[in-house]
């Protein structure tokens, strides 16, 4: 997590949405801030498992465009 003021940036995604609402859950608790963005980093399930929490969550999600056809085709937003 990048944090600048009240602005959080989350590099990759926990492994699954449970874990990844869970984050989006104590960057605001525990740090007082708000989840602005997601950079998907790469393809594997650690950096991208979680993508569907975030885009719930209404969080933009940034990644390579090899990354998002990766993505689509394993069925996540």
């Amino acid at each position: 997590v990048y944090l600048v003021g009240q602005q959080a940036l989350v590099i990759d995604t926990p492994p699954d949405d449970a874990t990844s609402e869970a984050l989006i859950a104590r960057v605001k608790s525990e740090l007082g801030a708000t989840v602005v963005g997601l950079v998907i980093g790469h393809t594997h399930a650690d950096s991208m498992g979680g993508l569907g929490a975030f885009e719930r969550a209404g969080i933009p999600s940034y990644a390579s465009r090899e990354t998002q056809r990766i993505a689509r085709e394993k069925g996540l937003p």
